[in-house]
């Protein structure tokens, strides 16, 4: 099935754009894939996610790492494990609250 969606991602980079100039940050490009690294992994644990690194990693990232983050950001982080791009993956968040569960939305967390 496939959906219209208005162009919620432009509209939200033209509105944040004053902001990250003051900040020298670059605007993302729409048809970019942005991914998490690959080497860092979500774990579910009851009221939080860990966040951690896989062992044996390259020097792409810490090695034995890990955190605990808020469920929110983890769900946040989890659509950045597919590849698809921003102009696809911005709608997506913001239907997060009315869509709900994690089998509608493909979030990844194990």
């Amino acid at each position: 099935m496939t959906r219209s969606y208005p162009n919620v991602a432009w509209d939200a980079i033209q509105a944040d754009s004053s902001i990250l100039q003051k900040h020298k940050m670059k605007i993302p490009e729409m048809n970019k894939v942005y991914v998490l690294n690959p080497h860092y992994h979500l774990r579910h644990d009851i009221h939080r996610v860990a966040l951690f690194s896989s062992t044996g990693t390259d020097t792409d990232c810490s090695r034995n790492w890990h955190t605990f983050i808020h469920p929110l950001q983890a769900v946040m982080l989890s659509f950045f494990t597919y590849d698809r791009p921003l102009q696809t993956t911005l709608p997506l968040l913001r239907l997060l609250p009315e869509q709900g569960g994690d089998d509608q939305m493909g979030i990844g967390l194990h």
